[in-house]
């Protein structure tokens, strides 16, 4: 079997992003990537970026500012795309004493705003998931996590619960899952959690029953099928009360009857990334800093970790690494940044 090789993606534009927080890919040569951009001064704000993926090359197309230009700082989260010609992105704009969570909705032409949750403070879009023409949305609001779902011609509001923090959500064949945490009281009290929604016309949300994990938080969730689903996050405290760096890898898998927990070979980090090709081929991603980008593969009996081949001076630190899958190929894209603080650049690589 040949050696697989990681090759860097060189961007066009210098002002391109300063990190990739999440990429989708729609084809060999087409897709979508978020992040932000800022200056090489000290207390300039973020700026969310939107990165198109096309046979020119990763170039920025646009910076959130143009959009929301009375917010002091904007930022991208996630994007997930149906097809060349249908995908959504979600941000949160920052004004002064309020914050505007947005969602970007492509159409095959343009890109269009909408802004269901207005303007408050403590407020944010967590996630996005595309399934066909539908279009789930998770977000947070205080202490209170809420689900919204697109009906083709607005954003409907489906569940709002206390005491539940959304972070991520993955939809597919009508069905929707969550994945993230749930506390009694403070952060620190915060434990991973899951959540199953049967059927795209039922707003029943269903939490459901994880091994005993102590504390902690997932942060990415993935159905391959409605028996093999896949979450990943971090066991402690430290995204539950967004510190990072602070705990121990946690992968779960659901096999159509109980969620088990799946240990990891070899030193992990935070579980940034998760994408899958098929059952028997699945991706995790994860960043130490200061020690660079940690990948695992599953070939459908176990998980092996990815030999990396990036320079040595490479580090990840408070950083995300994007994953996903070439549609059609096993070419995968890996995306974030390098560098620490003010000399940071993004880093794309390419798994041929």
């Amino acid at each position: 079997m040949p050696v697989a090789r990681w090759d860097r993606i060189e961007p066009d534009g210098v002002q391109l992003a300063k990190s990739v927080t999440d990429v989708v890919a729609t084809g060999r040569d087409d897709g979508w990537a978020v992040g932000y951009h800022y200056a090489e001064v000290e207390d300039e704000p973020l700026d969310g970026v939107l990165v198109r993926v096309g046979l020119r090359g990763w170039r920025a197309v646009e910076r959130m500012d143009k959009r929301f230009p009375r917010a002091e700082q904007t930022s991208m989260r996630a994007v997930d795309a149906h097809g060349t010609g249908y995908a959504w992105a979600v941000g949160n704009a920052y004004l002064v004493n309020d914050v505007v969570p947005f969602a970007l909705r492509w159409d095959g032409i343009a890109w269009h705003t909408l802004t269901p949750l207005g303007s408050k403070p403590d407020q944010q879009f967590t996630d996005v998931a595309i399934d066909g023409p539908r279009a789930v949305l998770t977000a947070l609001r205080g202490n209170r996590s809420l689900l919204l779902s697109w009906n083709g011609e607005r954003l409907q509001r489906l569940v709002s619960e206390r005491g539940e923090r959304f972070e991520s959500v993955a939809a597919r064949g009508g069905r929707t899952w969550i994945a993230g945490g749930q506390s009694p009281g403070t952060c620190e009290q915060t434990r991973p959690a899951v959540w199953h929604r049967p059927t795209s016309q039922t707003a029943a949300l269903e939490p459901m029953r994880l091994p005993e994990l102590g504390t902690g938080m997932l942060t990415q969730i993935l159905q391959i099928d409605v028996a093999n689903v896949w979450a990943v996050g971090e066991r402690g405290t430290g995204t539950a009360c967004d510190h990072d760096g602070h705990g121990t890898p946690l992968v779960l898998h659901w096999n159509g009857t109980v969620w088990q927990e799946v240990p990891l070979p070899g030193e992990g980090g935070r579980l940034t990334g998760i994408t899958a090709a098929g059952p028997n081929d699945v991706w995790l991603a994860g960043v130490r800093d200061g020690h660079g980008v940690s990948l695992w593969h599953y070939d459908g009996r176990s998980w092996t970790r990815e030999a990396m081949t990036f320079e040595a001076d490479l580090e990840w630190a408070e950083s995300r690494a994007a994953l996903t899958i070439v549609p059609g190929t096993s070419q995968l894209w890996l995306a974030g940044s390098t560098g620490r603080d003010f000399d940071r650049h993004v880093a794309i690589y390419r798994r041929l």
